[in-house]
């Protein structure tokens, strides 16, 4: 048992080699099938070939301790001693049965689950979703190079009973062991995981898999299975040896377990620990619990739903994407964050068949559930019906994507209750963009040709740099500029505008601060890209000076005007400077009052609540019609820059000062409004799509 060439995981006991199963891409080899004679429930007809629990007999459920079958005659213990070493056997390795025909295997942790764990529903039912579940588990916890599994779960999928009873089954034979809990919130801790399953569970065990506990009826924070003093006293008494093994659990803090040697860790609702605690610093303190130098020696189970992103969710995304099994380190063998991960779309969870298979899609014929219904549709078809039941209310289809995922993008879904736009529009850009072969934007940062400051603009590229550029111009649209009285004014007012959220502070007291933002989106036209975000700057350059020489080079080489936010005036104070306010839009006349539209402001407030409310409605007039899926042509938006995506999913229109990205986007389409000075006649052409390759050169491609 143990991993073999080519990374298969053997998780048989007694070393067969049966059939090779890939689950989220770790391949396991399970055991050979054995003679038919050993296979469970053979002698009857294929219909009724499932899992049935078997009750202990009457005559053990009497005992309730090894004193008390000590205590037996010699007859009694020699009808049963086969019963419960059969019963041990099964625990160490599993068994094999027929389930509708199908030989069927189960490893001993599963059937210790479906046998003799009892929780307040009663014993589990054999099902296929946490088959998989226990089977990954099983290779997770026999090879040498694996601190164990992440599940991104889906709701009610029953894995928190699954892993509290594994930690039981583990602890109650294992010797001088601490076995550890962490949950999203301490009480969850002590109530769900530890009072209502840990301590239920070992309470129901049989006699003979109970050990020696000194732990009261009733324990409330740890269950020990050391020598109670009252038993050191019996002398008639035979002592059979105590494991000297704790289960508990901690707080949830990020520091939780810190120093702790364990054997075994439930990391339950890992992607909804709350700020200040981290799940992420956390797995760096309690990994090291599990490791003595080099070596593993002890086991994660890690399970969750996912929050939001700034709910906890980012800390477990993280660790989630670092436990792929085909991502390892070459010295180790171990995956970045030592799990391996496993997800299961919530489709393959709601429909199971009355032998526990997954019903994913509408069955030719009416089947009986595992419930005993009569059902004619499939897990896919009763989501789907959910979902559509919620289009209506964007922040509720999006939750429900979120708990009952058919994909792991769907589970990572970012979500804010109180968000504005559309979120599920926006993460199916985000998760578009992410899938993307190439980056669909070049990094870098903005020059005055042959150092002449004020003159003409050239990009060049630079990893990190501040700007993202998805489409460049032709070399005849660039730096395109008329002279006019003492200020120059740009040409391309018919290709888009930049909106514009500077910063005035140059520093703060503790270094960080507010940052500058500009965003470029275009108008529709013939020769670009029509209503595409085409650049994106987020940067705190060293002065805010430099942040408006930066922007405004942008808009010189574009071409197009800029909407600024004017609640800071030094920046258009600064283009006055240096001759450029015919690149400073004035204030929209629909967003004037009348009193003042006399009065020529440059810019726009963003501390009014028509213009706050205007703005807000520009943004998910955007959303709705460029982000994300257009149901309509099948076709995907082409906003690619994610950074702003996640800004606008937090957007507070309430508290707007940490949203710059969301701020500068809106004040673009708010500029959009503003009408071009003329239209150019252009060349009709496809949109040609502009990157830098390494050499600093521009390739084209055609969109």
């Amino acid at each position: 048992m143990g991993f073999l060439d080519g990374d298969i995981v053997n998780i048989c006991p007694n070393d067969t080699r049966g059939e090779i199963v890939v689950i989220d891409g770790l391949q396991i080899q399970l055991p050979a099938v054995p003679a038919h004679e050993e296979i469970l429930f053979g002698d009857k007809p294929i219909d009724e070939q499932m899992w049935e629990r078997v009750e202990l007999p009457a005559a053990l459920a009497a005992i309730d301790s090894e004193d008390e079958w000590d205590e037996q005659p010699k007859e009694f213990k020699a009808k049963y001693e086969p019963y419960v070493e059969r019963e041990f056997i099964r625990r160490k390795n599993g068994l094999w049965f027929y389930n509708n025909g199908t030989p069927t295997y189960i490893t001993g942790k599963h059937y210790m689950f479906l046998q003799w764990s009892k929780f307040d529903f009663g014993y589990p039912f054999f099902i296929q979703p946490q088959w998989k579940l226990f089977i990954h588990w099983e290779a997770c916890r026999v090879d040498p190079r694996s601190f164990g599994q992440i599940h991104v779960k889906n709701r009610r999928a029953g894995w928190s009973s699954m892993a509290t009873a594994e930690l039981v089954d583990e602890a109650t034979q294992t010797y001088e062991s601490w076995f550890g809990m962490l949950s999203k919130t301490n009480d969850d801790a002590r109530d769900v995981l530890f009072k209502d399953k840990v301590v239920t569970i070992y309470r129901n065990y049989p006699f003979f898999f109970k050990p020696i506990s000194d732990s009261n009826s009733d324990p409330k924070s740890e269950l020990t299975f050391r020598e109670p003093a009252s038993r050191k006293k019996k002398k008639t008494v035979k002592e059979s040896g105590a494991l000297n093994t704790r289960i508990d659990f901690k707080a949830t803090k990020t520091n939780s377990y810190d120093g702790a040697k364990l054997k075994r860790l439930i990391h339950d609702e890992a992607g909804k620990w709350l700020l200040p605690n981290d799940i992420w610093k956390n797995w760096q303190v309690t990994k090291k619990c599990l490791i003595d130098r080099t070596r593993i020696i002890g086991k994660c189970m890690m399970g969750s739903t996912v929050n939001p992103m700034n709910q906890g969710g980012n800390g477990f995304k993280k660790i989630y994407y670092m436990s792929d099994p085909s991502q390892r380190d070459p010295v180790s063998g171990r995956t970045g964050s030592g799990l391996y991960s496993i997800f299961i779309p919530a489709y393959e969870t709601v429909i199971l068949d009355k032998y526990g298979r997954s019903v994913v899609d509408d069955p030719e014929k009416p089947f009986i559930s595992i419930d005993g219904e009569s059902l004619n549709y499939g897990g896919k078809t009763f989501l789907l019906a959910q979902r559509d039941s919620l289009k209506g209310n964007s922040d509720d289809y999006a939750e429900e994507k979120r708990q009952m995922p058919f994909d792991i993008d769907e589970a990572f879904m970012d979500f804010n209750e109180s968000s504005i736009f559309d979120i599920v529009k926006i993460n199916e850009q985000m998760f578009y963009n992410n899938e993307l072969e190439e980056r669909p934007y070049t990094e870098g940062r903005f020059h005055w040709i042959d150092g002449r400051r004020f003159g003409d603009v050239m990009f060049i590229p630079e990893k990190n740099g501040p700007w993202q550029v998805s489409h460049f111009l032709d070399a005849e649209d660039r730096n395109q500029y008329y002279e006019k009285g003492a200020h120059k004014y740009p040409v391309n007012d018919w290709l888009g505008v930049a909106g514009v959220d500077p910063y005035k502070v140059d520093a703060t007291v503790d270094g960080r601060g507010s940052r500058a933002s500009m965003h470029i989106v275009t108008r529709a036209n013939m020769k670009y890209p029509s209503s595409t975000c085409i650049a994106r700057y987020n940067s705190r350059e060293q002065t805010a000076a430099l942040a408006y020489e930066q922007m405004l080079m942008a808009s010189i080489f574009f071409g197009v005007p800029m909407l600024i936010e004017n609640n800071v005036r030094r920046m258009i104070d600064k283009l006055e400077e240096w001759g450029y306010m015919g690149y400073v839009l004035k204030r929209p006349k629909a967003l004037t009052p009348k009193t003042s539209r006399n009065v020529t402001q440059y810019g726009i407030p963003m501390n009014s609540e028509d213009i706050a409310q205007a703005h807000a409605h520009a943004i998910q007039a955007y959303v709705n019609k460029h982000v994300g899926l257009d149901t309509e042509t099948g076709e995907m938006g082409s906003f690619y820059f994610n950074e702003t995506l996640k800004d606008l999913i937090a957007y507070d229109i309430k508290n707007r000062t940490k949203h710059d990205d969301s701020i500068s986007l809106g004040l673009a389409l708010l500029g959009l409004q503003v009408q071009p000075r003329e239209e150019k006649k252009v060349t009709l052409s496809k949109p040609i799509v502009r990157r830098y390759d390494n050499r600093g050169s521009i390739s084209r491609t055609s969109r």
